[in-house]
């Protein structure tokens, strides 16, 4: 099956994202405290996530990896406001650009596959071992 270039590049952003708080890490330790833990916690756990999930969907295609990579960056764009950071300009912009880019790298793998499942580029899986599903 055709691997999806989209699925490196979220890969990519997932290790951007847990190397973030260290990057900013004078910008993080100007926050409380607790906003400063949660705001790390955040990159580290969205970007290990994305991580998880583009290394899955780079061995076998998922959609449903798909809908989860765009959970996780719509989280990312919302995340500066819920978690209360987002007056910490250059971090918020960092989760708002990166958010933005998995949910549209996320969204365009979702529209190639079902431009190539339409027009039948998309090779059948095979059934799993155990199923009781025999093909007719």
């Amino acid at each position: 099956m055709e691997k999806r270039w989209q699925d490196g590049v979220n890969f990519v952003l997932g290790l951007w994202l847990v190397a973030t708080p260290w990057i900013f890490q004078q910008l993080i330790n100007a926050l409380p405290a607790d906003i400063a833990g949660v705001t790390a916690w955040n990159m580290w756990v969205v970007g290990i996530a994305l991580i998880i999930t583009c290394s899955m969907s780079l061995s076998a295609y998922f959609a449903t990896l798909q809908w989860l990579n765009i959970l996780f960056g719509a989280w990312l764009v919302a995340s500066p406001w819920v978690l209360g950071f987002s007056a910490l300009t250059e971090f918020a912009w960092n989760a708002v650009i990166a958010g933005g880019l998995v949910v549209l790298f996320a969204g365009w793998a979702l529209i190639q596959a079902g431009s190539a499942e339409r027009h039948g580029e998309l090779k059948p899986q095979r059934p799993r071992p155990g199923s009781t599903t025999q093909a007719r």
